[in-house]
């Protein structure tokens, strides 16, 4: 005990009334419970239990030891700013972690997977919150109509009242979905973006179930009524995002349905050199159609009248034409 006394760093480290118990069996009060490194278990040593008043975890490079105040909530100080350690954990979740573990990085890596879940099953386990109002959603009795992409969901504690609520699972197809596009709360698709008194926006059938169990806004826990304001704006971006993610309308009508724009976006699938976006605006601006597409299956004719394609896109346009043909 002496010895590692004298390795403490000069200055009064923070006391915190709840962490100043004494060492295990020694009856006295100590003022650096579980605030430093344990030199002795560092080096693979120390005999002391999970009782020892010091640390058996590496402590982070640059910091004095662990905040216990932090621990307890009351640190006025950023993680960045503060001289000892902020753990996202318990303490003693802490050390377990740090058993069999080389250095303060690898056990870095262990905290940060099991803060996240740690996190998460707090979250589940509280009601009020957005990820324990999803898991309410999800662990409830849901019904799908075949052929339909909505759910029907009932929540447990209006079963006997029969209400029911309508949303839209998040789509599968669209996998580069702007974040801003998701319901905080379902964390899918908003079909029907409305706006909180808070500012914050979420699809209306998420939010309207929120509002059912709580009077304060999911992400800024401002109090708020059920008022809600359609949000035009987003919901105007989702449809276009949608549209433009459906695909080319060529591909869903028969050849001699289309028209300029549907010839102009077939001739540009055919390539990503920017020549074929030349070639396909040459033929929107003549407004050739579907129609007279077919006529294009024959090389000669096609050079003929464009003659600014070269003869190898030609003659990759021409067997494009003809296996539209034969497959249509």
């Amino acid at each position: 005990m002496p010895e590692q006394e004298s390795r403490l760093p000069t200055g009064s480290p923070p006391r915190s009334p709840s962490r100043s118990s004494g060492t295990a069996g020694s009856g006295t009060a100590s003022p650096f419970y579980k605030i430093y490194e344990c030199q002795y278990w560092k080096d693979g040593r120390c005999l002391r239990g999970e009782n020892w008043s010091y640390v058996h975890a590496h402590i982070c490079p640059g910091k004095k030891g662990i905040c216990h105040p932090y621990l307890d909530g009351n640190c006025c100080f950023t993680d960045k700013n503060c001289y000892y350690q902020h753990l996202p954990i318990p303490l003693r979740k802490y050390e377990m972690l740090a058993r069999k573990t080389a250095n303060f990085q690898e056990l870095l890596r262990r905290v940060e997977f099991q803060a996240k879940k740690f996190q998460n099953n707090k979250e589940k386990s509280d009601p009020t919150t957005m990820e324990g109002l999803t898991q309410a959603v999800k662990s409830s009795h849901i019904t799908t109509e075949e052929n339909t992409p909505t759910c029907t969901v009932i929540l447990p504690a209006e079963k006997k009242a029969g209400a029911k609520y309508s949303f839209v699972p998040e789509s599968k197809g669209f996998l580069d979905l702007p974040a801003e596009f998701l319901c905080p709360i379902g964390q899918t698709i908003m079909n029907d973006p409305v706006v909180t008194e808070a500012g914050k926006t979420y699809d209306r059938s998420m939010i309207e179930i929120w509002l059912t169990q709580n009077d304060i806004d999911p992400l800024t826990r401002r109090r708020i009524s059920a008022k809600l304001v359609p949000n035009q704006a987003m919901k105007k971006m989702i449809r276009a995002y949608k549209n433009e993610r459906r695909g080319p309308t060529w591909k869903s009508k028969a050849l001699e349905e289309w028209g300029p724009e549907d010839v102009g976006d077939y001739i540009r699938a055919r390539g990503k050199a920017a020549c074929w976006g030349e070639y396909a605006k040459t033929l929107v601006n003549e407004e050739v159609d579907g129609s007279t597409l077919l006529s294009y299956q024959d090389l000669d004719a096609l050079l003929e009248d464009f003659p600014l394609i070269k003869r190898p896109h030609a003659r990759n346009l021409s067997l494009g034409i003809r296996n539209l043909i034969l497959h249509r």
